[in-house]
C-alpha cells in the first residue's frame, strides 16, 4: 500500500474541505469536520485514526472528504458483487464511456449528451438483441466527472453481467454495437472524434488464480479515481439481480 501517497491525498482533501467552508452556501458542508457541539473523541485502530463527535455532511457531489469515503464504499460493494457473480460462473464486462469535447464545452452540455448517448445505445433494438444473445442480466453504473486542461470531463462506468462465459464472438459483438451506436449518436449532435481508445473502452473482468485481485484492483482504480476527481455516483440497475450477488441496492 502506498501509505505516503494515501496520506498526501487525505491531507489534500482536508485542505480542500477547509477552503470550501469559506465559500459554500451548503450549511452541512460548512460544518463538516467540525465538532458537533461537545468534545471530539479520537480512536486509533491499526494506525488509522477515527473521530467521534464530529459533524459529517455526507455530500458525495460537494465535499471532497465525504465523497472519497462514499466512493470507497461503493467500490467495495461493486467488488463484492463482481466476485460473487464470477464465482457463480457469470461473466462481467467493464465499460467506460466519455464524450469528445474541448475546454470551451460546458459541463451541462457534455454531461447531458453522455447520459442521452448511453440511453440511446441501450435502447437500440440491435443492441438489445446482441446483449440478449450474449446472456445479459444487468449491471452496475457509475458516473464520474474530472477536471483538467481540456475542461470538465464526464465519464460513465458500467459493470455489465452476463450469464455464463462470454465467447469471443459475443465479446466482439457487444463491443462493436457499443461503439458504433454511440459514435452515431455523437456525430448527429456535432460531437465527432469518438475512438475505441478514448471514447468507449470495454474490458473483460477476470479472476486470475495466481493474482486473484489484480484485475479487480485495476477496475477499482477506475471506479475510485485518484487524479483530481470531482464527483462519482453509482447505482445498481433495476434489471440487475445484485441481491443474490451479496450487494445491497444502491439508490441515487
Amino acid at each position: 500500500m502506498d501509505v505516503l501517497g494515501r496520506m498526501q491525498r487525505q491531507e489534500m482533501r482536508l485542505q480542500l474541505r477547509s477552503s470550501l467552508r469559506r465559500v459554500t452556501s451548503l450549511t452541512r458542508v460548512r460544518s463538516c469536520g467540525l465538532p458537533l457541539g461537545g468534545a471530539m473523541l479520537v480512536r486509533s485502530r491499526n494506525g488509522i485514526h477515527h473521530f467521534a463527535g464530529m459533524a459529517t455532511c455526507g455530500y458525495g457531489w460537494s465535499c471532497p472528504v465525504c465523497s472519497a469515503k462514499i466512493r470507497h464504499h461503493w467500490a467495495s460493494e461493486a467488488r463484492r458483487a463482481v466476485v460473487a457473480a464470477l464465482a457463480q460462473g457469470m461473466s462481467a464486462l467493464f465499460v467506460t464511456r466519455t464524450v469528445p469535447h474541448t475546454a470551451e464545452d460546458a459541463l451541462g452540455v457534455t454531461l447531458d449528451l453522455l447520459a442521452e448517448g448511453r440511453w440511446y445505445v441501450a435502447n437500440q433494438k440491435v443492441v438489445k438483441d446482441v446483449r440478449r444473445a450474449a446472456g445479459y442480466v444487468g449491471g452496475i453504473a457509475a458516473k464520474e466527472i474530472t477536471y483538467g486542461t481540456s475542461g470538465w470531463h464526464p465519464y460513465t462506468h458500467d459493470i455489465e453481467f452476463f450469464a455464463g462465459e462470454l465467447s469471443l464472438a459475443d465479446f466482439a459483438a457487444v463491443s462493436t454495437v457499443h461503439y458504433e451506436y454511440l459514435h452515431q449518436f455523437y456525430c448527429r449532435h456535432g460531437f465527432g472524434g469518438l475512438s475505441r481508445q478514448h471514447g468507449v473502452q470495454i474490458e473483460q473482468v477476470r479472476l486470475d488464480h495466481h493474482t486473484p485481485l489484480l484485475p479487480l484492483a485495476m477496475l477499482l482504480q477506475k471506479w475510485v479515481p485518484h487524479g483530481r476527481p470531482v464527483a462519482s455516483r453509482a447505482r445498481i440497475l433495476p434489471s440487475s439481480p445484485m441481491e443474490r450477488f451479496g450487494a445491497r441496492q444502491i439508490r441515487n
